[in-house]
C-alpha cells in the first residue's frame, strides 16, 4: 500500500495542486503512464499493458474524487480524461471568484498576492489563457484605497507593465514600510532609555554614583522622606512648618501690644 495520501477533490479547492498530487500517487504506484498518450505503434502486448494500467490509473483517480464531484463524471472511462477533465470545476464560479477578489483591511500585500495568483492559475486551468494586460487591471482594482497613488502612476503612467513589475515594486515598499517602523521604534527606546537615566541623576548631583540616583528618585516617589529645616520632623516643608507658624504668630501678637 502507498504511503502517499490525498485528500478527494470536492470541486472547491485547488485543482491544479490536486492534480500535481495525485500524479505523485501514480507515479508511486507505478501508473503515471495511465495519464500520457498512448503511442498507436505500439505492440499489441503493449498496448495490453497500457490499458491495464489505464483501468487501474482509473481507479486510484475515482478514489480521489469526492460523490459530488463522483458523479458528474462517471461515465468517463479513461485515466487520463478523468485526470484532464476540466468539468470537475466550474469555468464561470472560478470567474466569478477572480472578478469580485477585493483585498480586505489588515491583509499583508505579500499574502494577498499569492491569493489572487492562485485565483488565476486556478481560472486558466479550466478556461483559456487570460490575457496579462486583464490580469493586471483586474490586480490593480482590486486593492485597497490607500494603494490609489501607485495605482494611478502605473494606469497613466505606463504603456505596458508586467504582473511581476508590480508585485515587485509593491514587496519593495511593503519592506520598507516594515523598516521604517522598526527604526522609529529604536529611537523611541533610545529616548525613554535616556529619560530614566535624567531621573537618577537628578538627586545632589552625583553623576556616576549610584547613592546619588537612588537618592533623587526616592524624594520624588515618596512624600514622607521631606525633612522640614526647622524643627527636623519629616512631612513637610520649613515654609509649611506648624512650630514656625506658631512662633511667627506669638511675634506678631506681641509687636501689636506694644503699640498700643
Amino acid at each position: 500500500m502507498s504511503a502517499l495520501e490525498v485528500g478527494k477533490f470536492d470541486g472547491s479547492g485547488d485543482f491544479w495542486l490536486w492534480q500535481v498530487k495525485i500524479q505523485y500517487v501514480l507515479v508511486d504506484k507505478n501508473l503515471d503512464t495511465a495519464i500520457e498518450e498512448i503511442d498507436p505503434d505500439l505492440s499489441r502486448t503493449t498496448k495490453d499493458e497500457m490499458k491495464n494500467i489505464d483501468k487501474r490509473g482509473l481507479v486510484v483517480l475515482r478514489l480521489a474524487l469526492a460523490d459530488n464531484v463522483l458523479r458528474q463524471i462517471c461515465e468517463e472511462k479513461t485515466a487520463i480524461g478523468l485526470y484532464l477533465d476540466k468539468s470537475l470545476l466550474s469555468h464561470f464560479y472560478l470567474m466569478m471568484l477572480l472578478f469580485r477578489m477585493r483585498m480586505q483591511e489588515g491583509t499583508p500585500i505579500k499574502q494577498y498576492i499569492e491569493e489572487f495568483n492562485k485565483a488565476v492559475l486556478d481560472y486558466q486551468n479550466v478556461a483559456k489563457s487570460m490575457d496579462t494586460d486583464h490580469i493586471v487591471i483586474l490586480f490593480l482594482c482590486s486593492l485597497l484605497d490607500s494603494y490609489d497613488c501607485m495605482r494611478y502612476q502605473i494606469l497613466y503612467g505606463t504603456n505596458s507593465i508586467s504582473m511581476d513589475d508590480i508585485t515587485s515594486i509593491l514587496l519593495s515598499k511593503d519592506l520598507l514600510r516594515k523598516s521604517n517602523m522598526e527604526s522609529g521604534q529604536s529611537k523611541g527606546l533610545v529616548v525613554s532609555r535616556g529619560r530614566s537615566t535624567k531621573c537618577g541623576h537628578s538627586g545632589d548631583g552625583a553623576s556616576g554614583s549610584g547613592r546619588g540616583k537612588s537618592k533623587g528618585c526616592s524624594k520624588s516617589r515618596s512624600g514622607n522622606k521631606i525633612k522640614c529645616r526647622y524643627c527636623k520632623d519629616y512631612g513637610h516643608m520649613k515654609w509649611d512648618c506648624p512650630k514656625l507658624k506658631k512662633k511667627r504668630d506669638k511675634q506678631d501678637d506681641g509687636s501689636c501690644s506694644c503699640r498700643w
